[in-house]
């Protein structure tokens, strides 16, 4: 029995070691990604401005292609932030993992204070669109229907509450199911404890980041998921 339990708490810290692991990576690689996109954008800008200052000696073919290219960039960004969007929206809603929620909800608001100033320009329904069609080619099975809407009238309150009671009300229905096929009462009730720590994770996340306390009805919702 402690055998067990030993390879099971090893496992479970390797788990938690290579996600670390992979999420770093990931965030290097976009931001490494984003770098780039960025130092493009600023060269063929300054190619441009550098040419209109010159313009009475320049040809206008090449600054026209500059422009274009400029342009190409810029819509390559903004699909990258799009694209960032979709696919953090699509973990928020599904995740039962609390830190992979904490994490993602900050890039998602980080890239949606990004992507406001330009939301309600005639393009950006387009790049959306365009966007949207390309994730959904690589993942036939996912929809972006409930982003969209989300974006319509985007209300941080209702959107944040939605998606972490989500997010604790999946992790508590998988632990459930764990529980009820322990054999003994002293292994189920550890299991609950186990459970209930983790609510009261969720809870300091609530107060110390969101400020919530244990007046709001919606703290009150997430404690009511303890056993």
């Amino acid at each position: 029995m402690l055998y067990g339990k030993i390879i099971f708490k090893t496992a479970s810290i390797l788990e938690r070691f290579f996600l670390f692991i992979f999420e770093t990576m990931i965030k290097f690689i976009k931001k490494f990604r984003d770098s780039i996109l960025d130092k493009a954008i600023a060269y063929t800008q300054d190619k441009v401005d550098k040419m209109e200052a010159e313009k009475d000696d320049t040809n206008w073919h090449e600054v026209n292609q500059a422009n274009k290219i400029a342009q190409q960039f810029k819509n390559r960004q903004i699909e990258s932030l799009i694209m960032k969007l979709i696919e953090s929206h699509y973990i928020i809603q599904s995740t039962k993992n609390f830190e992979t929620f904490k994490s993602r909800y900050n890039l998602f608001y980080d890239k949606l204070n990004e992507i406001l100033p330009i939301k309600e320009g005639w393009r950006f329904k387009d790049a959306f669109n365009d966007t949207a069609t390309k994730y959904k080619l690589m993942y036939h099975d996912r929809n972006t229907i409930a982003i969209q809407k989300d974006l319509e009238n985007f209300n941080e309150s209702d959107f944040f509450e939605k998606h972490f009671f989500n997010c604790a009300n999946l992790y508590v229905l998988e632990q459930n199911s764990k529980i009820e096929a322990l054999k003994t009462e002293k292994a189920k009730q550890n299991r609950k404890d186990k459970l209930n720590s983790k609510i009261d994770e969720f809870l300091a996340y609530l107060s110390d980041s969101f400020g919530y306390s244990d007046n709001d009805l919606f703290f009150e919702k997430i404690e009511n998921l303890k056993q």
